[in-house]
């Protein structure tokens, strides 16, 4: 069965120049597997986002001490303290 494998690969491989050399290559803002782009090229926000949101502010983000993985049943380390 690996041998088939190996061959089919093999064949393949001196097909395939030959199947993608008629398909050019185009420059594109996006990609899309699904269909066309939702968001055409240079717009300005998603539209999840309120545009209008005020800018500003702070962030406070803390920690006490550090840890070594998020898994909590590690045998070395020291284990995130929010996980239990």
């Amino acid at each position: 069965m690996k041998i088939a494998h190996y061959i089919c690969i093999l064949i393949f491989s001196f097909y395939a120049p030959g199947i993608f050399a008629d398909v050019p290559a185009q420059p594109a803002h996006g990609l899309s597997v699904f269909g066309a782009l939702k968001y055409p090229q240079g717009f300005k926000h998603f539209d999840y986002v309120r545009a209008d949101a005020p800018k500003g502010g702070e962030v406070r983000l803390g920690a006490i001490g550090s840890f070594d993985s998020l898994n909590a049943f590690i045998v070395k380390g020291n284990k995130v303290p929010e996980v239990t």
